[in-house]
């Protein structure tokens, strides 16, 4: 599998990890666990659909798989994440 990320995920990412290197280590953390298993996410639906999300404490990311590559959407806390697709 393939890793791609999107312009927003890594403008996220970097806002999220700015100054929570232990945040960032657990979202690392999970995305090598998402490569081994991309489908560890759950199934989203209705605007979502097509997409998964994993949880990484509050916050979500959201990516979708298309043949041999992830693409990470988006990510957020879990109360904000949904509201934009």
């Amino acid at each position: 599998m393939h890793l791609l990320a999107t312009d927003e995920f890594k403008k996220k990412l970097q806002e999220l990890t700015k100054k929570n290197k232990t945040l960032a280590i657990q979202i690392d953390n999970k995305i090598v666990k998402l490569l081994d298993n991309p489908y560890l996410g759950k199934p989203l639906s209705h605007e979502f659909a097509g997409k998964r999300s994993i949880r990484v404490g509050v916050y979500r990311v959201i990516y979708e798989i298309k043949g041999d590559k992830i693409i990470l959407l988006t990510i957020g806390h879990r109360k904000d994440v949904y509201s934009n697709p």
